[in-house]
């Protein structure tokens, strides 16, 4: 029997890759603090609102709003960890890295460049929970879940 060949990645893409990533965030931060896109926010903003019924939406919403925090992602690198083989374990330790940089550099950003949420600039949404007084941007969702 004979065993698929693993592909290598090579450093050079991945590093370009990194600095792609890193230079759109760039550009979509200057947007942002700009206010070129607080229209189309708003837009959107209001369209998913109103959108979202209420009831199960709601419940549902609320619920999958709990991907990529670290109920879902914690137990995931522990699994890892504790199951995966050498490149699995390396993987992990790398997400976990990834992680507590992304969370340490976001929350960085938050305190040094505050935006409010939606609700507090937008008239006519409906909070359907709670809402958060810390800064809108960046995402605490984006940096835990698009960090490859």
């Amino acid at each position: 029997m004979t065993l698929p060949k693993t592909r290598m990645v090579n450093p050079r893409s991945t590093l370009a890759a990194g600095l792609a990533s890193f230079a759109l965030f760039l550009l979509v931060t200057a947007l942002v603090f700009s206010r070129v896109t607080q229209g189309a926010d708003a837009a959107l903003a209001l369209a998913v609102n109103n959108a979202s019924l209420g009831g199960p939406t709601t419940s549902l919403m609320i619920s999958l709003s709990d991907y990529g925090r670290e109920y879902f992602w914690v137990p995931v690198v522990a699994i890892m960890l504790l199951f995966g083989g050498r490149e699995t374990k390396l993987l992990a330790l790398e997400l976990a890295v990834l992680f507590a940089v992304g969370i340490a550099f976001g929350e960085a950003l938050k305190y040094l460049t505050y935006r409010e949420r939606p609700y507090g600039v937008v008239s006519g949404i409906v909070l359907r929970m709670p809402g958060d007084s810390d800064s809108s941007f960046p995402s605490g969702h984006a940096l835990r879940v698009n960090f490859r």
